[in-house]
């Protein structure tokens, strides 16, 4: 719920989130998930994996609001990818894990 709820702020033409923000693609560990979330909120480019969003050049920043005991593995992924990250809290599971990020 709270990824829909964030993509709709964004989406929101009179909201302070809305200047020049889009959300253009939608990745999940299930390919059907993906293109659902993607229908529902009309982002029409989906990867079944994190790994493929990752890669995309054309994306600058990555939302994450899987659950927290994926967060690290994610979050870590998507750094190293060179992508700015806003997650959801808890960042990680651990100390050790979010000092490592």
């Amino acid at each position: 719920k709270i990824s829909h709820d964030f993509v709709n702020a964004l989406n929101d033409p009179s909201g302070p989130a809305h200047a020049n923000n889009k959300v253009v693609a939608i990745g999940a560990q299930q390919i059907d998930r993906a293109k659902t979330f993607g229908e529902r909120h009309g982002i029409s480019t989906v990867y079944g994996s994190y790994e493929e969003l990752a890669q995309n050049g054309d994306i600058d920043v990555i939302y994450i609001g899987n659950t927290t005991g994926h967060h690290y593995d994610v979050c870590k992924l998507m750094l190293l990818a060179d992508k700015h990250v806003l997650c959801e809290k808890s960042l990680t599971c651990s100390l050790e894990q979010s000092l490592e990020l």
